[in-house]
């Protein structure tokens, strides 16, 4: 990939590059600025409740069938990990142009169910595609600089409990500068793949401490 510079956005195969930082006049309009002050007095009326997933997938159904009891919560974390990071390392273009060629010799071939399995998995990357790469939803990192802007800190000793890859302590790094981060997370494939084949070229945008620019 050539140098990005700060104020542009450019697509990765896996990602989107964007070390745009607008200030709060111009900030997306899908950014609401409001950061908290007092952590003490927010309740779910205020931030809305997360939503609880009821749907589960289709490999935790499996698993439950096959040991005959509910999958237990690290289980289903190491699980997660494994599918997230195969989305994550994806080469989106290349994907979708491998799947759209096996869809047309399907089509061609008149498989039929393989043709239904190539259509709902080029939907799959069609939607990974658009959520992650273009629109960068997956990490929202505009949203999360939102929230922790703000913070009274000034060189931060972060302990990330649960912290897969890290990017949020990454993200707040960034931000303030100076500080260390402790990443704690049972799960090693965290370690050797999710926070170990993180992208080292991935943009955090903060101020640096010297100049006081991005």
């Amino acid at each position: 990939m050539p140098p990005i510079d700060l104020g542009q956005t450019l697509l990765g195969p896996s990602f989107r590059y964007d070390l745009r930082s607008p200030d709060i006049s111009k900030l997306d309009r899908f950014i609401v600025e409001n950061p908290i002050r007092d952590w003490s007095v927010v309740r779910w009326k205020d931030v809305g409740r997360p939503f609880r997933v009821e749907n589960y997938a289709s490999g935790k159904r499996v698993w439950e069938e096959q040991n005959g009891d509910r999958m237990p919560i690290q289980t289903s974390w190491e699980m997660f990990n494994r599918s997230f990071h195969e989305w994550f390392v994806k080469d989106v273009p290349y994907e979708q142009r491998r799947m759209m060629g096996q869809f047309a010799r399907a089509i061609l071939g008149f498989r039929g169910t393989e043709i239904g399995r190539l259509w709902r998995e080029l939907q799959q990357v069609a939607l990974w595609n658009t959520a992650h790469r273009l629109t960068d939803t997956i990490w929202d990192p505009r949203g999360k600089r939102a929230l922790f802007r703000g913070l009274d800190v000034s060189k931060p000793r972060i302990l990330f409990l649960g912290a897969a890859e890290g990017y949020e302590a990454m993200q707040l790094s960034a931000m303030y500068p100076g500080g260390e981060a402790v990443l704690v997370d049972y799960d090693g494939f965290c370690q050797t793949h999710r926070f170990g084949e993180f992208p080292e070229d991935y943009p955090f945008l903060g101020t640096h401490p010297q100049t006081g620019m991005p």
